[in-house]
Formats: structure tokens, C-alpha cells, sequence
């Protein structure tokens, strides 16, 4: 479901076979678009836009309503993919401690290559499943 996380997880070459932690979030990963054919300045320009709209979401809705305005004045192309109880133990570590840092509904810094910059939001606190269990592998 949220593939473009899977990639970058796997892009990390993490080979760990338990999860350092053991929670579960629901989040929500905001992608960008950029056209490869923007000048450096323009791409300079935007992600310095992308993050300074970023930095003022402080919800998973508020991302949402970013993502729309992005959208509704054609800015630029944003994609939302939302994941119910991720298992947060397996992201990379400095993702990882990046997100479970943050308040609930902050988002981390940007992150990605320089055409699909992203960012990720933790909709819930992250928490154990109810039986305790490890959570399986995404």
C-alpha cells in the first residue's frame, strides 16, 4: 500500500529480522511530483515552497488539505497514501527516530530524490498491538 515506503525501505538495504520497536502508527506519506525538465533554480524554488508548506501541517487532514489546494491550483502533483498500523520498528533508523520524535501529526523533513520529494506524518501515537506481538514485516 504505501509502496513508495517499501522502496526506500528496501533502498536502505536494512537485512534486520526483528523490528527494533515493536509499535504500530497509522501514517500517511505526502509525495510530490516534480517535473524532471524544471531548471535548478526552479527546483530550488519549489522544494524551498514544498517545505516551507510542509513545515505548517501539524495533522494527517492538514496534509490532505495541502494536497487538495496542490491539486485544485495545479502547483504541483501530490499523492497521499494513508497505511493503518504500520509496523514503525522497521523504517530506517534515522527515519524511524525522526518520526516517532515528532509530535502526532507533524511531519518529518523532506526526504526522496529530486523529483519525487516526500515527507511522512504519524496520524496516530505510535502503540503496541493489543496482544503484544511483534508486528510482521510490511
Amino acid at each position: 500500500m504505501i509502496a513508495a515506503l517499501l522502496s526506500l525501505l528496501a533502498a536502505f538495504g536494512d537485512d534486520q529480522t526483528e523490528p527494533r520497536d515493536k509499535r504500530v502508527a497509522n501514517l500517511l506519506q505526502l509525495t510530490i511530483e516534480l517535473p524532471e525538465t524544471l531548471t535548478p533554480e526552479d527546483r530550488a524554488r519549489s522544494l524551498t515552497t514544498l517545505e516551507a508548506d510542509m513545515a505548517t501541517i501539524r495533522s494527517c487532514a492538514g496534509a490532505e488539505q495541502l494536497a487538495a489546494r496542490y491539486q485544485r491550483e495545479r502547483t504541483f502533483a501530490a499523492r497521499i497514501v494513508q497505511r493503518s498500523d504500520y509496523p514503525v520498528g522497521w523504517m530506517p533508523p534515522n527515519l524511524h527516530g525522526e518520526l516517532v520524535g515528532l509530535p502526532t501529526g507533524h511531519p518529518t523533513k523532506v526526504f526522496g530524490d529530486r523529483t519525487t520529494p516526500r515527507i511522512l506524518i504519524a496520524c496516530t501515537e505510535p502503540r503496541l498491538l493489543p496482544n503484544g506481538a511483534a508486528p510482521p514485516a510490511p
